[in-house]
């Protein structure tokens, strides 16, 4: 399955958008560093054990590609994920890809960062102690739901070590 991913159509597009987005970055956030970030995603998603609804490795894969497209260090404006992937999708909408997938690449795109997630940890354990409003709620609901997005920030914030990423 790994080989197959790796041609997919998707996977090269975003492959090239990576690369030529990196270029011009430190070794921190070169195309290197995408290029074992998008490894180590898929070699954790491999060891998980099997579930009822399997991975989607392709979002998998598409989502670790992506993961620093909106770094602010290194971004003059400010886009939503929506935003900078737009021209991409669009110029693969020949390859079929779901508009429930795009979206779930687009939120963990949103959602990868130290930062954010250091905030949303405490953000959880806060809500934890009191009444949550609806949109606390619907957050945690989404976060529980969404095992890609879980695994991808969880998994690599806290079973990898720092300086591998």
């Amino acid at each position: 399955m790994a080989s197959s991913l790796s041609s997919h159509p998707l996977i090269l597009s975003a492959q090239r958008l990576a690369t030529s987005h990196h270029a011009p970055y430190d070794p921190s956030h070169d195309i290197y560093h995408v290029s074992r970030v998008t490894s180590l995603s898929l070699v954790i998603a491999h060891s998980l054990p099997p579930t009822q609804s399997p991975l989607d490795l392709l979002v998998i894969n598409l989502a670790a590609l992506f993961h620093d497209l909106l770094d602010k260090k290194y971004l003059t404006h400010s886009q939503t994920p929506k935003e900078r992937l737009e021209a991409f999708w669009g110029e693969n909408r020949e390859v079929e890809f779901e508009q429930e997938r795009k979206r779930l690449v687009e939120r963990i795109v949103e959602n990868v960062s130290y930062s954010k997630e250091v905030k949303r940890r405490k953000r959880i354990e806060e809500m934890r102690d009191r009444e949550r409003t609806e949109e606390e709620k619907e957050e945690q609901e989404w976060w529980e739901s969404s095992r890609e997005l879980h695994w991808y920030v969880s998994t690599r914030l806290s079973q990898l070590p720092l300086g591998i990423v």
